[in-house]
């Protein structure tokens, strides 16, 4: 959903622009993708060597209830159509 509501973000700004410069289009000429906040999972020292010893048995990661704010935003270049 985030990565929608970004490119529909994007595209309504490259609109704007085109219809100030009075273009007639747009097109998409190099596009980004960026997240901030997207939980990355962590492992303890512990679990990590534990998980290294060949004689460990399966490690079993740890899981805290929580949230996290996660974001994205699409920059990019647009070339406006002026004929």
């Amino acid at each position: 959903a985030l990565l929608k509501d970004a490119v529909n973000a994007f595209k309504a700004r490259a609109q704007l622009a085109t219809e100030a410069l009075g273009g007639k289009g747009y097109k998409i000429v190099n596009l980004n993708f960026n997240t901030n906040g997207y939980p990355q999972p962590y492992m303890r020292p512990q679990m990590m060597m534990k998980g290294a010893s060949m004689d460990a048995e399966s490690v079993t990661p740890d899981v805290e209830a929580g949230t996290s704010k996660v974001t994205m935003t699409a920059d990019g270049v647009v070339e406006v159509l002026l004929q």
